[in-house]
């Protein structure tokens, strides 16, 4: 994967969907997740690098995996890359 000289930027973020376990008990977390935009801006890949409770991990993933993109750029061509990403959960 070539490394970019513009990294990737965020265009639309989806809203993560507090899970009703989470409510019911409360969970606080700040998750984060790394995502992998293709060079159409679309995510292809997302995984947890930080959560406390699965299901707020699973949350966030989802919501990263329908946020949209504008791709990164290496010597102007729109190449595949990485963007870290955190969502904050709290009652």
């Amino acid at each position: 994967m070539e490394v970019p000289d513009t990294p990737p930027k965020e265009v639309h973020r989806v809203k993560a969907v507090y899970p009703l376990i989470a409510r019911k008990n409360r969970w606080r977390d700040l998750v984060i997740v790394r995502v992998l935009v293709d060079e159409n801006g679309r995510p292809i890949q997302a995984k947890v690098l930080r959560s406390k409770y699965k299901p707020l991990g699973d949350a966030a993933v989802k919501a990263a995996m329908r946020s949209t993109f504008r791709p990164a750029r290496h010597q102007d061509v729109p190449v595949k890359s990485w963007i870290t990403l955190t969502y904050q959960f709290k009652p």
